[in-house]
């Protein structure tokens, strides 16, 4: 029994010999995640979907649509700078730009991914193809 008490005091200071890795170093607005540098949500760039009094209505007559509610409606980012739409209506919705270029789709309740746009200008979108939309303003 003794030699066994050794044995495994032995196997089990060994594991403590190597030193933890370094985490990574992150840049300002990021953390450490999973041995990941992850965006901290406070300083991420985003607009906010919501859903307007009756639920989000589209297509049709373009007075009697109930557009989401978009926060804010024009979104101003550097050349680059990611950015993100967030769904915090029950349905999904599609971004598409004014021109019908799909820019991407966010599933209700979630995130989309991280997009840029790298052109300086104002590129405006429509969300789930009601007519009132916004725009991201890239300086």
């Amino acid at each position: 029994m003794r030699a066994f008490v050794v044995a495994s005091s032995t196997l089990v200071a060994g594991c403590h010999l190597a030193d933890d890795p370094e985490p990574p170093k992150c840049p300002a607005g990021s953390h450490v995640e999973l041995d990941r540098c992850v965006k901290d949500e406070a300083s991420a760039r985003r607009v906010k979907i919501s859903a307007p009094a009756g639920g989000t209505l589209c297509g049709g007559d373009p007075g009697s649509e109930r557009p989401p509610i978009l926060e804010p409606e024009t979104l101003e980012v550097a050349a680059g700078e990611e950015l993100q739409f967030e769904n915090a209506d029950t349905v999904a919705h599609e971004i598409r730009g004014t021109d019908g270029t799909a820019w991407l789709t966010v599933p209700a309740g979630e995130l989309s991914p991280y997009t840029t746009i790298t052109k300086v200008g104002t590129w405006g979108y429509r969300v789930s193809g009601c007519a009132k939309g916004g725009a991201v303003t890239v300086e």
